[in-house]
C-alpha cells in the first residue's frame, strides 16, 4: 500500500494503492540485467546476498511478503546435494582435468 500520493515511472499513484512487484519483468529488465535472457548463473558469483540483496534477483520475493521457506529451501538443496555424494559412487568419466576440480588448492599429496 502506497503510504501517500507519488509517482514512479512517470506513473502517479494516489495513496491508498496496493503496489505488487512483478518479478518476471525485474528479472528480464536489460537496464538491470546484460543478456537478461540468457542462464548466466555466474552473474552471481561473489555477491554476499546476506550483506547486500540490491533485490535485483529475487525468486522468493521480498519484504514482508517474502517466502516464509526461504531458508529451509536453501537447507532442502544442501541436504540433496549431500545425500548424492553419500549415496553413490562417483567418478570421472575421463581423466580430463575440470575447470571446477578444486583437489589442487586443497589437498596436497
Amino acid at each position: 500500500m502506497s503510504s501517500q500520493d507519488c509517482e514512479i515511472a512517470r506513473f502517479n499513484i494516489p495513496e491508498g494503492t496496493m503496489l505488487l512487484g512483478n518479478a518476471w519483468a525485474i528479472h528480464r529488465d536489460p537496464n538491470l540485467w546484460e543478456d537478461p535472457t540468457t542462464f548466466k548463473p555466474e552473474r552471481f558469483q561473489g555477491v554476499d546476498v546476506d550483506v547486500c540483496y540490491n533485490y535485483k534477483y529475487i525468486p522468493f520475493g521480498v519484504g514482508r511478503r517474502a517466502c516464509p521457506r526461504e531458508g529451509l529451501a536453501s537447507h532442502v538443496i544442501q541436504l540433496a546435494i549431500a545425500s548424492l555424494i553419500q549415496c553413490f559412487e562417483w567418478e570421472r568419466i575421463n581423466e580430463k582435468k575440470s575447470r571446477y576440480d578444486r583437489r589442487d588448492r586443497y589437498c596436497r599429496g
